[in-house]
């Protein structure tokens, strides 16, 4: 499954928080020019995209 395989174990396992990389993923595949600038920002802000670079 795509959540487990790139949840940060670092988030708690109760955490209703989705990383990052998760929403990145779902705003870069929509198709919406707003979602895609979206994405773009947080590929260049956020600090866990930051370990992807």
């Amino acid at each position: 499954m795509l959540t487990e395989r790139f949840w940060n174990p670092d988030y708690l396992p109760e955490s209703d928080v989705v990383p990052s990389l998760s929403i990145f993923a779902d705003e870069s595949i929509d198709g919406d020019e707003r979602q895609t600038l979206i994405a773009q920002d947080m590929w260049r802000d956020d600090e866990d995209l930051q370990k992807f670079h």
